[in-house]
């Protein structure tokens, strides 16, 4: 495909088209311009004799789709919001009514519109790592692109209690300023240490990439964090977390009101990144900083596995 798209990328291999939502820093949300994009790849491939199925799945590890892109929200009034709903339903629509199969490949979040964008497809073929989830409600709205209507359809009532009731991992957002180092630190203690029950993840407010040094001293401690991003905090990510660790003081300031239910705390834990001195120096400073973050993880971690023993009644 020639097209030249800005949000998603497009390829055909062996008679497959594969559409790949491409705005990972953004968790892959949805602005205006995807879900235009999205409708524009759909209908050329439904076009195109030469493919047999389309796949649409998400850039990166963390994400298929973290919903809306909520940053363009405040600035659309009234008729933007309505624009916003109409062609969230056109790709529903065009994708539901697809002449071939479309199979959505989860990795990672699918919330809100993420979610919405599977149940349109005719198959989904999910990770382990892949979070559904229909947050709206939390946020005092409702799913607008006809998730209310798929849902019951696709997975039906006793289904969706079993989804509700068995397996649930526990979601711990930890956030920061520029999601490069003691956020990315505290996610990969999380996962390292409790992989089983912690689905672990990070994000900023003004994200500004991994810190390689973050990187290197958790390697030291026989933890990969290289295959994490950097990603801006959406309100679908809040509304989907079970717990909410502030890991530096501006990021506390600045943490938007979360729904009822979801529990909030603050690390105030000094930023290594303004270390000063020798490479050895530094390093030291970001060690001691690895070290307490996974005191703190550890400590988190006892508390949400008395929790649930409270609650198990035993």
């Amino acid at each position: 495909m020639s097209t030249n798209y800005q949000n998603i990328l497009t390829e055909v291999r062996e008679k497959v088209g594969i559409i790949t939502i491409n705005r990972p820093k953004a968790l892959n949300a949805m602005n205006i311009d995807t879900l235009n994009e999205l409708i524009s790849a759909v209908k050329i491939f439904d076009d195109d004799k030469s493919v047999r199925v389309i796949i649409i799945t998400g850039a990166g590890d963390k994400a298929f789709v973290a919903g809306a892109d909520i940053t363009g929200f405040p600035k659309m009034g009234k008729s933007g919001a309505d624009q916003f709903a109409h062609i969230g339903h056109d790709l529903m629509r065009t994708v539901e009514s697809s002449v071939k199969p479309v199979i959505a490949a989860v990795n990672g979040y699918a919330l809100g519109g993420g979610t919405e964008l599977a149940l349109a497809c005719d198959f989904i073929y999910a990770s382990e790592n892949a979070v559904f989830g229909l947050p709206e409600t939390s946020l005092g709205i409702f799913p607008g692109f006809g998730g209310t209507q798929r849902l019951n359809k696709v997975v039906g009532m006793n289904r969706a209690r079993e989804i509700i009731y068995t397996g649930k991992k526990i979601k711990v957002l930890f956030l920061c300023t520029g999601n490069s180092c003691r956020s990315q630190m505290a996610e990969g203690w999380a996962r390292h240490l409790w992989p089983e029950k912690i689905a672990a993840y990070s994000a900023g407010t003004r994200p500004h990439g991994l810190d390689p040094l973050a990187v290197e001293v958790m390697k030291e401690a026989g933890v990969d964090i290289s295959g994490q991003e950097s990603t801006r905090v959406t309100e679908a990510m809040l509304a989907a977390a079970d717990h909410v660790v502030t890991v530096c003081g501006h990021a506390d300031e600045q943490c938007p009101v979360l729904p009822p239910g979801i529990r909030k705390e603050h690390w105030p834990l000094s930023d290594p990144a303004k270390a000063a001195g020798t490479e050895e120096e530094i390093l030291s400073v970001f060690r001691q900083t690895r070290d307490e973050i996974r005191q703190r993880v550890e400590e988190l971690i006892n508390r949400l596995k008395h929790n649930q023993l409270k609650l198990n009644g035993k």
